[in-house]
């Protein structure tokens, strides 16, 4: 019994570490996300390791780089850098956590 409980406790660690994998993977394209107060903004990650931010409403377009691994990313602007947790996705949205104030956002593809 000890061992079937120690199996399938190991097989749902290594389900989570696939899906924490698969969330970094799938990073890469656009997005769109509500910043509050009903701002609208849209964000492109790049393969190659940059993204464009936009929010129309307010004329603003940053420019960045970002790094992902496992279930966490890092975007830098200008030397400053932020870090995320992915909480959730699949291949139409993802939850983020800022790792600085706790913040969450609501991402859906493009």
């Amino acid at each position: 019994m000890k061992r079937t409980i120690l199996i399938f406790g190991a097989t749902i660690m290594a389900a989570g570490n696939l899906y924490a994998a698969d969330c970094a993977k799938s990073l890469p394209g656009n997005w769109e996300f509500d910043l509050g107060g009903g701002v609208a903004a849209s964000v492109e990650y790049k393969a190659n390791g940059t993204f464009i931010q936009k929010i129309p409403s307010m004329k603003i377009e940053v420019n960045g780089t970002y790094s992902a691994t496992g279930n966490s990313f890092k975007s830098t602007v200008d030397g400053k850098s932020k870090e995320f947790t992915i909480t959730k996705c699949d291949a139409k949205s993802m939850t983020t956590k800022r790792t600085e104030d706790g913040k969450t956002m609501e991402y859906k593809r493009k």
